[in-house]
Parts: C-alpha cells; sequence; structure tokens
C-alpha cells in the first residue's frame, strides 16, 4: 500500500470522520430533543384537554340522566298516586253498599246470613277499570269472596310482600290501628291465577270482622317506565354522539353486575355492539374502583374490534338511583396519534438538515484534512526512530506552509516536543539507575522488618490463645446463672413479652426460658366465676364450700 492510499484512509478514519460524526451528531441530537420536547407538551396539553373534556361531558351526562330520572320518578310517583286514589274512591263506595246489607239485616228485613252472603256475591261480581276486583276475608286469613272459585275458603297465608313477609298477616295487624292500609305484593291476576306484583288497598268492616282488599298491577306502570329509560338511553346516545369527545373516546354506562347499558363513540376501532352484553370483569373493577375519582383518570386495558389491547384512560360516576356506572373515556393510541405526526415532520426536517450538514462537513475536512494526515505520519515516524529524526520531509512541508496559521503552530509544538523528549530521555536513563540502588537499600530494610514483625504476631496469637480461653470459661460460668433483670416489655393486654428479636412470647415461656422457674396453672376465685358462674354444677359446687367453711350457727 503506497503512502497516497494510506494517506487518503486515514483522513477518512479520523479527522474527516469526527467531523462529520460531530456536526452530524450535534444537529441530530438538537433536533431530537427539540422533536420529544416539542411532542412531549403538544401531546401533555392534548392530553389535558380531552381529560378536562371527558370530565365535563361526564358531569352532562349525569345532569341529563338526573334530570330524565327525576321526570320518570314523577311520572311513576303520580301513577301511583292516581291509582292509589282510584282504589280509596271505589272503596268507599263499596263499603257503601256493605253498610246497606248490614242495615238490611239491622231493621230485621233480612237475617245477618242472608244479607252477608248477598254481600258477598254483590262484591264478587263488582268491577272497575276494566276488569279489576275486590274479595274479601276474615281474620283467620281465609277467603270469603273472591271471582275464582278455587281461592274461596281456602287460607290466604303466604301471600309476599317486597321483603318477604306475610303481607295479608301484616295488612290484619295493621288494620287493628288504622282504617284503611296500602300494601305492595304478590296477588294472582285473575286471567291466570299467577302472583304478579301488585298495589293493594285494603279495609276492615268491624261489624262483620272482614277485611275488603283490592289490587291493581304494577307491570303497565313498570312497562311505561322502562320505555321511558329506553328513550332516555336513546337521547343520550344523540346527545353524546354530537359531542367532541366521541372523536378520541366516547360514553360508556353499566350497571353494578356489569351489563352494558348503552355505549357509545365515534372511533372505528371500537366495538359499540356491547349494548345488553356484560363488560369484561376486569374492566368493571377498574372503573368501580376509580368511581368519584376527579383528580387522576383511572387506565385500564381494552380490546378492540380485532382484540388487540389498547388503553384507555376514564373518569367514572355513580348514578346511585338507576344503579348506572357511568364512565366517559378517551382512547390513549388515538390521543398519540397527532404527537407521532410532528414527529414524523419533524423527522423528514432533521434528515434534510442531516444531509446538508454531511455536504459542509465533507468540505471542511478537505481544507484540513491533508496536513493533519502528513502531521499524523510524522508522528508515526517520530516514534519509530525512538525520537531522533533530523530534518524530516514531512513536518518541513508543514512548517513551510503559510496557508494553515494553526496546523503550522502545531507543527512547531511537534519539533519543540522532538528537542525535549530527547533530553528528557537521558534524564529519565539516570533517573532509573539511581532508582535500582535505592530499591536494593529498601528492600534489605523491609526484610528485616519483616522478621520483627513475624516475631510480633506470633507473639500476639498466643496471647489471643490465652485470652479466648479466659472468654470460654467466664462465657461457660456465665451460662450457669440465669436471672432476669432490666425492663421487660409486656402486653398490657394479654401479658405477652417481646424477646430480643421482636417475637411476643407468653409469659411462662419467657420466665422459664431466661431463669430455672417453672410454672403451674390453677384458677383464682374470680376467673372461675367469670367463666363457669353460670353454670348450675358450678353454682352449686361453690355453695356446698361455702357451707362447709361457713357451717350453720347451733343454738344451745
Amino acid at each position: 500500500m503506497n503512502l497516497s492510499i494510506l494517506k487518503k484512509k486515514t483522513r477518512l478514519r479520523t479527522i474527516r470522520s469526527k467531523i462529520l460524526t460531530l456536526i452530524i451528531g450535534l444537529m441530530v441530537f438538537t433536533s431530537m430533543v427539540f422533536t420529544f420536547i416539542t411532542t412531549k407538551n403538544y401531546q401533555r396539553e392534548l392530553t389535558a384537554h380531552y381529560h378536562k373534556l371527558s370530565k365535563e361531558t361526564l358531569s352532562s351526562t349525569i345532569r341529563i340522566i338526573d334530570s330524565e330520572y327525576n321526570d320518570l320518578l314523577s311520572y311513576e310517583i303520580n301513577s301511583i298516586k292516581t291509582q292509589r286514589s282510584l282504589m280509596e274512591n271505589t272503596g268507599k263506595n263499596l263499603l257503601l253498599m256493605i253498610n246497606s246489607f248490614y242495615d238490611l239485616h239491622k231493621t230485621g228485613f233480612l237475617t245477618e246470613l242472608t244479607a252477608k252472603e248477598l254481600c258477598l256475591k254483590n262484591i264478587e261480581e263488582y268491577r272497575y277499570k276494566k276488569n279489576n276486583y275486590f274479595f274479601v276475608y276474615d281474620l283467620n286469613l281465609t277467603g270469603l269472596s273472591h271471582p275464582s272459585k278455587e281461592m274461596v275458603g281456602k287460607n290466604w297465608s303466604g301471600f309476599e310482600d317486597l321483603k318477604k313477609r306475610d303481607a295479608l298477616q301484616l295488612v290484619r295487624e295493621n288494620l287493628k290501628t288504622e282504617k284503611k292500609n296500602f300494601t305492595v305484593f304478590m296477588w294472582p291476576r285473575l286471567e291466570d291465577m299467577k302472583p304478579v306484583k301488585q298495589i293493594g288497598f285494603f279495609m276492615y268492616y268491624p261489624q262483620w270482622k272482614w277485611i275488603i282488599g283490592t289490587a291493581l298491577e304494577m307491570g303497565y306502570i313498570e312497562k311505561i317506565s322502562c320505555a321511558k329509560e329506553k328513550l332516555i338511553l336513546s337521547k343520550l346516545n344523540k346527545i353524546l354522539g354530537q359531542v367532541s369527545l366521541s372523536n378520541v373516546g366516547g360514553i360508556i354506562i353499566f350497571n353494578s353486575h356489569g351489563k352494558v347499558i348503552l355505549h357509545t363513540s365515534n372511533l372505528k376501532d371500537i366495538d359499540l355492539k356491547l349494548s345488553g352484553m356484560t363488560l369484561n370483569p376486569s374492566i368493571q373493577n377498574y372503573l368501580k374502583k376509580s368511581t368519584g375519582n376527579f383528580s387522576q383518570p383511572v387506565e385500564y386495558p381494552y380490546p378492540n374490534k380485532n382484540q388487540k389491547q389498547m388503553t384507555q384512560s376514564a373518569f367514572v360516576d355513580y348514578f346511585k338511583s338507576m344503579d348506572w356506572y357511568v364512565a366517559a373515556f378517551v382512547d390513549n393510541q388515538t390521543l398519540k396519534k397527532p404527537g407521532s405526526a410532528i414527529a414524523a415532520r419533524h423527522s423528514a426536517i432533521i434528515l434534510m438538515f442531516s444531509m446538508i450538514g454531511i455536504a459542509f462537513a465533507v468540505f471542511i475536512s478537505k481544507k484540513i484534512a491533508s496536513p493533519l494526515a502528513d502531521l499524523t505520519q510524522y508522528a508515526k515516524n517520530l516514534a519509530n526512530s525512538n525520537f531522533k529524526l533530523h530534518d524530516d520531509p514531512l513536518l518541513k512541508s508543514i512548517r513551510a506552509n503559510d496557508r494553515n496559521d494553526e496546523i503550522k503552530q502545531l507543527a512547531d509544538a511537534f519539533a519543540f516536543m522532538e528537542f525535549e523528549l530527547k533530553k528528557n530521555l537521558l534524564d529519565l536513563k539516570n533517573y532509573q539507575q539511581n532508582l535500582e540502588h535505592l530499591i536494593e537499600i529498601r528492600t534489605k530494610a523491609l526484610s528485616d522488618t519483616n522478621k520483627d514483625l513475624t516475631k510480633e504476631i506470633q507473639e500476639r496469637k498466643r496471647l489471643e490463645e490465652k485470652h479466648n480461653k479466659l472468654i470460654k470459661e467466664l462465657q461457660k460460668a456465665l451460662d450457669n446463672v440465669k436471672m432476669l433483670s432490666g425492663l421487660l416489655p409486656i402486653c398490657s393486654n394479654c401479658n405477652k413479652i417481646r424477646n430480643d428479636k421482636g417475637d411476643w412470647n407468653e409469659l411462662e415461656d419467657y420466665i422459664e426460658s431466661h431463669s430455672d422457674v417453672l410454672f403451674t396453672h390453677g384458677l383464682c376465685q374470680t376467673c372461675a366465676d367469670k367463666l363457669y358462674g353460670h353454670n348450675a354444677w358450678y353454682i352449686k359446687s361453690k355453695n356446698k364450700k361455702l357451707r362447709n367453711q361457713n357451717p350453720p350457727h347451733q343454738t344451745p
């Protein structure tokens, strides 16, 4: 390999490559830091914005649900009030009819038995509001009148209220102090005699000791309530689908059993067919645990349509009246897309400036690489000649070049270094000789000192063995003496004592292990009374003992 090729390779491996690396590295590093900071700041501000939007959307959703629920509750209350008023007014009219039959008996026109039979027959045929009827039973809960003949003469106990109690027995007890009573209970429907939830109204007729009642089904009110609930969800779905949160997240509503009531979002990767399905238990736990925490959103994994795991952040609130958990969520991957776009644009800019930097670095390196390569070769030749070069042509060519002032100064410094190195080599040789003589003297002194130290170590080992033997004898004597002293950490409740390791031992175990004391157990009179004082055998034994200790006084 000739000299020109060596120079070229040296330039490429040293100055030029370092200049390129330095300039391009600085540019890339600066650009990457700028991109990272810009992207992170933008990402942080965007995330904070959508988290704030999530809380606002959640608050708006809760307000809408609360407003609609109050309307629904008002409807149910008004409907129930209307039904109760209807049953109460109809019941008053029925009591007038029963009184008319009772008056016929009192005036002597009818016997009591005939009056009761005619009255019960009229009650059985009495209808109001389509097919609603009245029924009669006595204080023994025996059915006296009902449109179904199967119910007459039977005992009516066992019909439960909402708390699983016997409803008719409770009505009987309440009517002793009240003239009328309302309750919600399970009562057979007239069409198929199937027990369904109904509002019951009861009156007591004391003259004949009858309890007169009627019932209206709650089903139609619940059907209308369900329809209104669907209307609420439809309204929510329409409103929430238009908010800006739907572009990066959405709203999910589920009950305490995990059943999804509503799931709305404009994201393409989100599965919106979850309504009516049960939410994943792990997602339920994440959302339920963070309910009411509006300082920081909860993050949880969520599978997309392709079952790929994504991460979502959500704020959650609980609407107790309808047993709904309402979560406003944002998709973290969607929030990162704008930041990724910014990073891509900045990367393109970095690449463009890197290419410009490479071209600029190549131009600079060509201007200074050649004289530096000559100076490098001179340094190698100087080392190979043991610093005995004289009038080297490479050094002369660099020092004669007036256009490279800094490099020329470096070459002058090399020439001065060569002169100084020659001088220092001679001084170093003289110093080496003096050093070898001093080492011989010092080695002999160290050898003598080592012998003295060896003797001293042997004497110390003998004294140490004697000392250890004495310690063992003292330890053996100390082991034969066991005593308790100092402060004992004892529990004020159970009287356990804490040892040096921090463990709590029974009082007996601790004292037996630290002394020669042994314990035996018994019961004092107070503890015996506390443990067995309620048992007959103990009371009998105690009385006998007292009689033996204090015999009765005998009179002379």
